[in-house]
């Protein structure tokens, strides 16, 4: 679609309602119907206490940490692209066909409590353009089956990254998945800024 750079929110609109986002000609039937599905959102939240580091960090140390955050939510993209990415084609749509994906990213940094919670908005715009040209809807039935594989991708490559900067880490469970949280932010610490979490 010719799109690189920071999301504008008219391009980002456009591709929702399944038009082009830079000309704003339609590109699927159901193009500006309010039973269209515009997409789905997929967020990547660090952990606990990496959000603490980065709120207390200085400039140059939240930077740093935003830049693997960023590169970790990517990795996991990527990895959805490759074992996701699929479209349904034909007479009722019965071949499913590879598609690439068209994501937004939109980063925030607190929880709703507004807690310190460093996380990522993926919005998987339901849009694709298969070679040739023609542009449809994704199979979205796909990211629900690798959703959480993804996540393991994205944990591994923010722990990754973490370590890169001089953080220790240390194995965490989520849920039934294994997760990290850095060595030295005291636990009492992490539980005072997960409001959120108490909540729920």
């Amino acid at each position: 679609f010719g799109l690189y750079g920071i999301a504008n929110e008219q391009e980002v609109y456009q591709a929702c309602v399944g038009a082009h986002p830079l000309t704003g000609e339609a590109l699927v039937q159901n193009a500006g119907s309010d039973k269209r599905n515009p997409g789905h959102d997929l967020t990547f939240s660090a952990p606990k206490s990496v959000s603490i580091a980065w709120a207390t960090g200085d400039e140059a140390l939240r930077k740093v940490i935003q830049i693997q955050q960023d590169k970790a939510v990517r990795d996991a993209l990527d990895f959805l692209e490759a074992k996701a990415g699929y479209a349904r084609v034909g007479r009722n749509g019965e071949e499913v066909v590879k598609a690439p994906l068209l994501f937004a990213l939109f980063e925030h940094g607190t929880s709703r409590a507004m807690d310190p919670q460093l996380h990522t908005h993926a919005l998987c715009i339901n849009l694709t353009m298969h070679p040739g040209g023609r542009c449809t809807a994704i199979d979205s039935t796909h990211l629900y089956h690798w959703k959480m594989a993804a996540g393991a991708v994205y944990r591994a490559s923010l722990a990754d990254g973490m370590q890169q900067l001089g953080f220790a880490v240390e194995q965490r469970r989520v849920g039934s998945s294994i997760g990290f949280e850095l060595k030295h932010i005291p636990k009492d610490i992490m539980e005072e800024f997960s409001k959120r979490r108490a909540e729920i």
